[in-house]
């Protein structure tokens, strides 16, 4: 039966050493490589020891300079020995049989000694993962979680990143990036639904939007609209709500894609020919790449995981989370817990997992919100949307709509004056929110 100690190859490992006593340079190299990768001790302590000295600017490695960096730490100076060697000079005069002469033949032989060091680790991992499954303690969440987050974990600690360039060698490569992120008509993320949007922002893998806006202010009416028009764009999306109830998303979505009021789906009122305009929209969702889940009581664990297993099942492309809030009472625990919400989503969600998201969070009665500071800090874009005053609507025209957004904040592109706005029309009978067929005109202040 094979086991752990049969996951080695003392000979690449020997190799390693070998060659770096003699091209010393070489371990610029290979970053990726660790002492803790080798599976001999020995080998480990040395390798260490030569990095100690090269970091230290000493490019040539002999017996006396391996002596003196391996006895100035005592947990390697005990470690070494425990282990027969003769000399380091003897060493050494072995080495030159073995060493490679060239960064291409030794980087072979430091890749395998990498790859057995993330085998055996991996074979580790598994066996403890395998002890969870008898703990109670663990449930299909929190088990779920740790697979990803400790299988993930290792991979990053193993990641083979061993070129160190220039940005002048990695130029051409960024330019192709753009351009293939790049389509015909002029989009380079996954455009909004409202063109005026797009010539701020897009919605871009690695990056979150975040909307504001007071309570029952239509935060969650624009987030589904944004779903519907991903959908028919052939998106796979995922709703992730903490508000609306299966039965609530649909009768707002049925109603959004028909034309017909919510409260005809609700009571059953509507006519044959809207029945007919119902039953299309249903067929559309039903046809969607769209996965709806709603928890009151969302956690990050869960958060995670539905959208890991997401990106397995049907290639997801955007993420809706509607909303982020706080259940904490304290005024300082809710600052934190919102700053941390946005946090999450930004950098474990979007970047982690290479996905564009938008989210919401509600503001108070003046419209400011806990944690703005923290939302601002780790979020790319943020829109506050809010209901056009009385005044507003008549100055502006009825063709300007009834509502407003202004985007507050944009780390990807055009800024806009706080006093500005981009004009909305909101629809609350059919959910549909969209822009009003005229833009105000800004007026111009007096000088």
């Amino acid at each position: 039966m094979r086991n752990i100690s049969d996951i080695n190859d003392i000979q690449a490992e020997s190799g390693v050493i070998c060659t770096l006593l003699f091209h010393p340079d070489f371990i610029l190299h290979s970053d990726f490589l660790k002492p803790s990768h080798f599976s001999d001790k020995k080998n480990s302590c040395i390798y260490w020891a030569i990095q100690e000295l090269y970091k230290s600017g000493v490019d040539k490695i002999d017996s006396f300079n391996l002596s003196s960096i391996i006895n100035s730490n005592s947990a390697v100076k005990k470690k070494m020995e425990e282990f027969d060697i003769r000399s380091l000079d003897e060493l050494i005069d072995l080495a030159k049989n073995v060493e490679r002469n060239t960064v291409d033949e030794y980087l072979i032989i430091a890749r395998q000694v990498t790859s057995l060091a993330f085998k055996r680790t991996l074979y580790k991992k598994l066996n403890e993962l395998q002890g969870d499954c008898f703990d109670d303690k663990y449930d299909l969440g929190k088990l779920n979680t740790k697979v990803y987050n400790e299988i993930d974990k290792i991979a990053e600690d193993f990641m083979l990143d061993d070129t160190v360039e220039l940005f002048g060698q990695k130029y051409d490569s960024i330019i192709k990036e753009i351009k293939d992120r790049q389509t015909s008509n002029g989009n380079y993320g996954l455009p909004s639904k409202f063109p005026t949007f797009n010539k701020y922002f897009q919605y871009e893998r690695n990056e979150l939007v975040v909307y504001r806006a007071k309570r029952k202010m239509g935060k969650s009416c624009l987030l589904m609209n944004e779903c519907i028009h991903k959908l028919q764009n052939n998106c796979a999306v995922a709703y992730l709500d903490s508000e609306m109830s299966d039965r609530n998303f649909t009768e707002r979505a049925l109603a959004n894609l028909s034309g017909v009021p919510v409260y005809k789906i609700k009571n059953g009122s509507y006519t044959p020919s809207e029945e007919q305009l119902i039953n299309e929209a249903g067929k559309f969702l039903k046809q969607s790449k769209l996965c709806h889940m709603y928890d009151p009581n969302w956690t990050f664990d869960k958060i995670y995981t539905c959208c890991k297993t997401l990106q397995y099942k049907m290639g997801l492309d955007f993420l809706i989370f509607d909303y982020m809030k706080s259940g904490e009472v304290d005024s300082d625990r809710q600052y934190n817990s919102l700053g941390n919400f946005t946090n999450f989503l930004k950098n474990n969600i979007s970047g982690g997992l290479n996905i564009p998201v938008a989210t919401a969070c509600q503001s108070n009665r003046k419209g400011d919100v806990a944690d703005s500071f923290k939302i601002e800090q780790f979020c790319s874009t943020e829109i506050v949307l809010r209901q056009k005053t009385q005044d507003e609507i008549e100055t502006d025209g009825e063709d300007c709509g009834n509502y407003a957004a202004t985007i507050l904040l944009n780390r990807n592109g055009s800024q806009m004056d706080e006093d500005d706005y981009i004009d909305l029309l909101f629809d609350g009978k059919t959910t549909t929110i969209s822009e009003a067929k005229k833009q105000h005109e800004k007026k111009e202040l007096p000088i």
